[in-house]
């Protein structure tokens, strides 16, 4: 499972910081954000990818990019929106403090998306 884990983590860099940064900026504050729904279906899409190349089920595998799209999509909204309720900027140091908690809870999916794996895969 560490394989799968640290495969998931190589994802996450590559989602957020180079898919990310071939896009414009975007507003992620709105429920119904076009560039945060991009951004999410990014991770959702690459997560479903991985965890095929690792012989998951590919009904799990949907399952899981489904809910890696949904936690990404609602961790990234809720960040943007108290950075926002702050009136923080990105060069300010809360901001980054702010941006740990943001990356520990998508590092928390992954390890959720283990979990369930393991749950499944010992029934």
């Amino acid at each position: 499972m560490e394989y799968i884990l640290f495969a998931l983590l190589m994802k996450h860099a590559v989602a957020d910081l180079l898919i990310q940064s071939l896009r414009p900026p975007g507003d992620k504050s709105k429920i119904f954000s076009k560039t945060n729904f991009y951004h999410s279906a990014d991770h959702g899409i690459l997560t479903g990818i991985v965890l095929l190349a690792f012989l998951i089920p590919w009904e799990l595998v949907i399952a899981l990019a489904i809910l890696d799209f949904v936690l990404h999509y609602l961790i990234d909204w809720s960040k943007t929106n108290f950075v926002k309720h702050m009136d923080w900027d990105r060069d300010g140091k809360a901001f980054w403090r702010v941006q740990a908690f943001d990356q520990m809870g998508h590092y928390l999916t992954y390890m959720l998306l283990i979990v369930i794996i393991n749950v499944i895969s010992n029934t």
